[in-house]
């Protein structure tokens, strides 16, 4: 006889996964930001503030387009669904935008920051 799913378990077991996420994200020396799909700021961590010279508390409500100035248009990106790096956009970085999508509906999507 099989035991009975402990879902209290599992509960605590995705909170320190997600708790594991958020610190390594935080501590990574590469910018990484999450945006809604209208291209407001989401999630922003310590190394993007660096580059944005803004802190993610001013960052939050603001639309992306509003703190970086792409060449090209990024909403081909959430239009097509398909990973793109736009080339030198903010102070010397390219930025790969990627589209997180949940069974096929753009929910959100992330922009790294790469240093050349």
């Amino acid at each position: 006889m099989e035991e009975p799913i402990n879902w209290q378990i599992i509960a605590k077991r995705k909170d320190r996964l997600m708790q594991y996420f958020s610190q390594m994200i935080n501590s990574c020396p590469i910018g990484l930001v999450t945006c809604y799909q209208d291209g407001y700021f989401l999630k922003v961590n310590p190394a993007a503030e660096k580059i944005l010279g803004k802190g993610q508390h001013q960052l939050i409500g603001e639309n992306i387009a509003e703190s970086i100035k792409l060449q090209e248009d990024w909403h081909k990106v959430i239009v097509t669904g398909d990973p793109h790096l736009f080339k030198d956009c903010l102070n010397g970085f390219d930025l790969l935008i990627n589209v997180m999508n949940d069974a096929g509906r753009i929910r959100e999507f992330i922009i790294v920051f790469l240093p050349k």
